[in-house]
């Protein structure tokens, strides 16, 4: 276990945006997906890159999976839209051609989903790369965790390239079933930025996480909640995701460091007082 250090402070929140299969492959949705994202205040905008036909099983779902498959134009579109303004880009790699692709176009920071997690040869691949990754960890034990993360340790990555995410891969996902205190255990033990990837309802389960330690919270976006998507029933419209940013913007600035001392607010009172220290 690492022992944490006395003046201990969680690193500067980072709020993901995750815009998954919602803009259905067309390309200007996802391009008003880039806009709307950082107008609601997210750091990042994220997509997700794979080949549909590696992906899933024949049926309804390979059917949505192809439409909303992003081809390398659509992969430049949105990354220089996201130059244009302001918001970091990142991309979920469900395979080794996806990571390519993605690296060919000057991205050095990668998401790995919870279904890939497993996926030793493409963990020891961004590895060796040296690119920066988020490893989202539903459906995962302990033990799996740490195999991941050790692949990508022992290949050439540093702690400090590395993101580790507690999720619960359902959707919705149960309150009950969020395991929020996963996250302190993952920052004592392996020391790494520690975030969360959330799918429970509304966004009370993300201030939890930011309050528990998280430096990264990623949550659904969906411009219009009415549609159908695989992923409309955990996402938040522009207006609420907007609301949750305000929100955990507050609890970032509220949780401090693990240094108990009087605060600047408190130098005035702690001046006058006239009662005597128990």
């Amino acid at each position: 276990m690492l022992e944490t250090p006395h003046n201990y402070c969680v690193p500067s929140l980072e709020i993901i945006a995750e815009v998954g299969c919602n803009h259905k492959g067309d390309t200007e949705r996802a391009l008003e997906y880039v806009r709307q994202a950082n107008a609601c205040g997210a750091d990042t905008v994220k997509f997700q890159s794979f080949i549909a036909d590696k992906l899933v099983s024949p049926g309804d779902i390979l059917d949505f999976c192809r439409k909303s498959q992003l081809d390398y134009e659509q992969h430049c579109a949105i990354i220089e839209e996201c130059e244009r303004e302001g918001i970091k880009p990142l991309f979920s790699v469900f395979d080794l051609d996806s990571l390519e692709m993605i690296q060919t176009l000057g991205m050095n920071e990668v998401k790995i989903p919870s279904g890939q997690v497993f996926n030793m040869r493409l963990l020891y691949e961004v590895a060796v790369r040296g690119m920066r990754v988020y490893l989202s960890t539903g459906m995962c034990s302990m033990n799996q965790v740490r195999r991941a993360y050790n692949v990508l340790i022992e290949n050439g990555l540093a702690n400090e390239d590395i993101v580790i995410m507690q999720c619960t891969t359902c959707y919705p996902a149960p309150f009950e079933d969020a395991n929020l205190l996963v996250i302190e255990r993952y920052r004592n033990e392996f020391g790494t930025r520690v975030g969360y990837s959330d799918h429970t309802p509304g966004w009370s389960s993300c201030i939890g996480a930011v309050a528990m330690g998280a430096s990264v919270i990623e949550k659904h976006f969906i411009l219009n909640p009415n549609e159908y998507t695989p992923d409309a029933c955990v996402s938040l419209n522009p207006v609420e995701f907007m609301m949750m940013v305000g929100h955990l913007r507050e609890i970032e600035r509220a949780r401090g460091t693990w240094v108990k001392r009087p605060r600047r607010c408190e130098e005035k009172m702690f001046k006058r007082r006239d009662f005597r220290e128990v």
